[in-house]
């Protein structure tokens, strides 16, 4: 899903274009490929499992049915890149937590390998969190301050 939220911005994007500040296509092409990073990892872990990464369980179903509305946003011919960039930020605080819970569960079963993996997939979180915050946050205090003049 993030994978495909993030592929909805970069067409936003390329559509409106960006503003001083704003996320350059480079850095969200660039969190786009660590978000489909970390699909084909959780993909790899849930095969050596033993188990088959396609079945929609209750919680996939329950996350795709949240993700909808995101996605919503993002593809609506009516947002525009700043409202786009609020959708993600939703998810990628979810996304942060939902690492941070596989480091916890795998720390707590022992599985230092697999922990150790979600770490580094967590810390890519945080740095797409604050990236996204950031941009959000200063576009918002332009808007405020009449810096910008409209954002498309």
């Amino acid at each position: 899903t993030g994978s495909r939220l993030y592929e909805a911005l970069l067409a936003k994007h390329d559509a409106l274009g960006t503003w001083e500040g704003g996320p350059s296509r480079a850095a969200l092409a660039s969190i786009h490929d660590d978000e489909l990073r970390h699909f084909h990892l959780l993909t790899a872990v849930i095969e050596s499992l033993g188990a088959d990464p396609t079945v929609m369980t209750p919680s996939a179903d329950l996350v795709a049915v949240e993700a909808t509305g995101l996605l919503q946003v993002l593809t609506d011919p009516r947002t525009n890149l700043l409202q786009a960039l609020h959708a993600i930020l939703v998810a990628e605080l979810a996304d942060r937590d939902g690492w941070q819970a596989l480091v916890d569960l795998t720390r707590v079963l022992g599985m230092d390998e697999l922990a150790r993996q979600f770490q580094a997939a967590l810390v890519d979180e945080e740095g797409h969190l604050t990236k996204v915050r950031s941009w959000v946050t200063l576009t918002t205090e332009q808007l405020a301050q009449g810096d910008l003049r409209t954002i498309s």
